[in-house]
């Protein structure tokens, strides 16, 4: 068995050797020099073959779907400035509502979550060094690998950002003192009896956050740009000749996410964030046809139809329920 998926493998990346090869040629003088030697290492763990699992791709895109569904449910009190019931429940899906209430505990989750995602790439990295001593013995190594860091990549990139706000997501709150003068005083959303980065939990948290926050923009724009654009097949269902779309796809999901969170207050920004990005990737799937097949094009549609219905009609709920609180005072007067 395992020398049957030698053989394979030993197929996909001699072919992808002569590709990359090709690829190096043409992108080494226009990239930098320490990103040349990050293609060159992780490229052989990318064959993405002509025929892969379709379920998996299926399975993947359907948790994309549920948690871009719970993203958009995301909702605010204005009055309470805490989550309502519906988003609170559902909100775990995504792990938005986990973050906000594990107050100075969050940092250990997102202790967790940075050990995760280290771990998956120090696989990578060890599995791209001993590639061929993993593919001619232990081939399934090779095969968790791949498994890890696309489940990191494209079902857990959105919770794990959404997770992470919550170490820098503060907010503020107006009182008057006895002499009648208002003070406003700046809160950790996450536990408000901590301030606004005044205790070390937050703080040890925001640092974690912000390395891993960086690491899954560039590893990911890496992968895309640099790994996946030079397979001219790309394997799979959701099969791409390049990866700018996916790259683009990945900058709209964090400023959706970072509207969602935190400009909840901003109802302008957030409804232009909120639909009209997704909208501008509709019209981007149906125009361009980024995906090779119709049908990857046609899915991928789905959640972005999926995350713009829903905000749309939370913004129309959101201006009506003002307009009637604005209406009801004067008609009680």
């Amino acid at each position: 068995y395992s020398q049957n998926i030698s053989s394979d493998e030993s197929k996909s990346v001699n072919s992808q050797a002569s590709g990359s090869g090709l690829g190096e040629r043409d992108v080494s003088d226009n990239i930098p020099k320490h990103l040349d030697i990050f293609f060159s290492l992780l490229f052989p763990l990318y064959p993405q073959k002509k025929k892969s699992n379709v379920a998996f791709q299926i399975i993947l895109w359907a948790l994309f779907c549920i948690i871009l569904f719970t993203l958009g449910l995301f909702r605010i009190d204005y009055g309470t400035e805490t989550q309502i019931a519906l988003s609170k429940a559902i909100n775990y899906v995504d792990l938005t509502s986990l973050g906000l209430s594990l107050g100075k505990n969050s940092m250990y989750a997102q202790i967790v979550v940075f050990a995760i995602v280290s771990g998956a790439f120090i696989l990578q990295v060890v599995s791209a060094i001993f590639y061929k001593q993993f593919i001619a013995q232990q081939p399934v190594v090779i095969k968790i690998t791949r498994g890890l860091m696309t489940i990191l990549l494209r079902g857990l990139f959105i919770p794990f950002v959404t997770k992470a706000i919550a170490s820098f997501d503060c907010n503020s709150e107006a009182t008057v003192n006895e002499a009648g003068q208002e003070i406003t005083q700046q809160y950790w959303t996450a536990d408000k009896s901590l301030g606004c980065f005044k205790s070390i939990f937050q703080t040890v948290s925001f640092i974690i956050v912000f390395i891993l926050l960086l690491f899954l923009f560039i590893y990911s724009t890496a992968v895309n740009l640099l790994i996946l654009t030079h397979n001219p097949k790309n394997g799979s269902f959701f099969s791409f000749p390049n990866g700018i779309f996916n790259r683009l796809q990945g900058i709209f999901i964090f400023k959706i996410i970072f509207s969602q969170r935190l400009l909840y207050g901003c109802q302008f920004w957030r409804g232009v964030i909120g639909v009209l990005v997704p909208g501008v990737l509709i019209l981007m799937l149906i125009i361009q046809n980024p995906y090779y097949s119709f049908w990857s094009n046609f899915f991928a549609t789905i959640p972005w139809i999926i995350l713009a219905s829903i905000r749309l009609s939370l913004e129309i709920e959101y201006s009506m329920e003002e307009a009637t609180e604005a209406i009801y005072p004067k008609l009680s007067s």
